[in-house]
């Protein structure tokens, strides 16, 4: 993951979040191929629905429509022309969120003692350890 940071920020904190992006986005990852897999074993990949590129921009509403409408079998009901509720609505959000990590805001809205336990947590994980640091509540 490639961000860039605003010169207020330490390496040490800019290789913390990288670590912290790169854990999360693995996890999530990790999960949804383990999902997909799961219904794909049974034979049953028809009984999930994966819409894929809702926040990329150039995805056709079309294309995002087709897939709910042939997975619920509502295909006369099929609004193609605009994006699904709340496709904007996300995109905002996630742009948003970019911003506040891009502005070193992301944990601003977290409790005082929430941030100290992701800071050392994260510090360990970029160091190569458990996230302990020998401080507090081992």
């Amino acid at each position: 993951l490639r961000r860039d940071y605003p010169a207020s920020v330490s390496d040490e904190e800019r290789g913390i979040r990288d670590a912290r992006a790169r854990r999360f986005v693995a996890a999530y990852e990790a999960r949804n191929d383990a999902v997909e897999a799961f219904f794909e074993k049974r034979g049953e990949s028809h009984r999930l629905l994966v819409l894929r590129g809702l926040d990329e921009p150039n995805t056709s509403p079309k294309t995002t429509w087709t897939s709910l409408c042939n997975f619920l079998e509502a295909w006369s009901a099929c609004p193609a022309s605009r994006p699904l509720p709340g496709v904007l609505l996300v995109r905002e959000r996630r742009a948003a969120a970019a911003q506040r990590r891009t502005d070193g805001t992301e944990l601003d809205c977290a409790s005082p003692a929430a941030k100290r336990i992701q800071i050392v947590g994260d510090r360990g994980a970029a160091a190569g350890g458990s996230g302990s640091s020998g401080g507090a509540g081992a």
